[in-house]
């Protein structure tokens, strides 16, 4: 198998990358922050303003450059829809559903047929690209045929069993990582066979001690983590406790402190320098100095500007969760020229002042 690049990235990139629960705020994150910076690109757009002037403000493109695995008539490329790495010689776990997409767009691919179902056997789970499901370790070939049944091309998937799990996550010396009471917030799992992490989420179950419990993914922060395996909680109230995963052979704990949101004290904000009317903004949450993880700033934006949850020209990278780095990204966008004040408030909690000065 083959690494390269995939050049027609597929046009339903934004359906897939809603969460598994379909998730529209990133859509409409996608859409907002799009349409707003594509009306003000000097070069479609004249508008300007008497005051500020103009601001060159290209639209982003953030995506591109999928690797892939080539198929065995080198006709179609494939690609599991996932974070951990999307060539297919990356396994898919025993137990776990996984999706993958298929290049160039302009075949239409429109089935799929596994040639060893027992081992790995085609979903449906309202998706554009297909499903596949890990049933046992092994191998299974996957042919896509066209809407009239001709076979365009073919590749070959490996399932294998999980023998680790681990909390991904970088708590900066701590066991585990601190979170605000009545934040939902979201974990990824690391499930492996030896050193290799696998693709596939749904293997994978969870007990939760208090004062931690299950939450919904629609209330945690907006990421896109497609065919990854993913828990959702929150603190109900101030303690110390812990969660629980297994899967396949493999069992790990992760202790979580959890303050209240009062318990914050300090607010770091920072703004990258940058030119154009977009700059990447970062929030950091503290408290009595060790970095916390707790609910996204609301910001307070003077007219003439807004600020979107999301790292600059990457998609759905927001950071702030377990898991991530606890810094929180926004990108800043600014309709004119001029000097903006803006305020970060943490409801509950404290909040900051950023200063942004954007030229023409």
């Amino acid at each position: 198998m083959t690494a390269g690049n995939i050049n027609d990235f597929p046009s339903h990139l934004v359906a897939r990358h809603l969460n598994k629960a379909g998730d529209m705020r990133i859509l409409l994150l996608c859409t907002t922050l799009l349409a707003a910076c594509s009306a003000l690109d000097p070069k479609s757009n004249s508008n300007s303003n008497p005051d500020g002037g103009p601001v060159f403000c290209p639209t982003p493109s953030p995506v591109s450059n999928l690797p892939y695995t080539a198929g065995e008539s080198g006709v179609l490329q494939f690609a599991w829809d996932s974070f951990v790495g999307q060539t297919l010689d990356r396994p898919l776990a025993t137990g776990a559903h996984a999706r993958f997409t298929v290049a160039p767009n302009s075949l239409q691919a429109r089935t799929f047929t596994s040639d060893n179902p027992s081992v790995a056997s085609l979903g449906n789970d309202g998706f554009l690209d297909p499903t596949i499901v890990g049933h046992r370790a092994g191998s299974a070939r996957i042919t896509a045929y066209d809407a009239d049944g001709k076979a365009l091309d073919g590749v070959t998937i490996h399932v294998a069993d999980i023998d680790g799990i681990a909390f991904a996550g970088d708590w900066l010396g701590d066991p585990g990582p601190t979170v605000v009471v009545g934040t939902t917030e979201r974990m990824r799992i690391r499930l492996l066979h030896g050193t290799t992490e696998l693709v596939g989420w749904g293997a994978t179950t969870f007990t939760f001690d208090a004062p931690l419990a299950t939450s919904e993914q629609s209330l945690a922060p907006l990421e896109s983590l497609p065919s990854t395996e993913e828990v959702f909680f929150v603190a109900k109230a101030s303690g110390s406790g812990a969660i629980t995963a297994t899967a396949g052979s493999a069992t790990t704990h992760l202790p979580v402190a959890a303050i209240a949101v009062g318990g914050i004290d300090q607010v770091q904000l920072t703004v990258t320098p940058g030119t154009g009317c977009r700059r990447q903004v970062t929030a950091t949450l503290s408290a009595n100095g060790k970095r916390v993880f707790g609910p996204r700033c609301t910001w307070r934006v003077p007219a003439g500007a807004t600020v979107q949850d999301g790292q600059l020209d990457v998609w759905f990278d927001t950071g702030g969760w377990p898991g991530d780095h606890p810094d929180q990204l926004d990108t800043f966008t600014a309709m004119q020229a001029g000097v903006f004040d803006l305020r970060c408030e943490i409801l509950g909690g404290p909040s900051a002042p950023l200063s942004i000065t954007v030229g023409p």
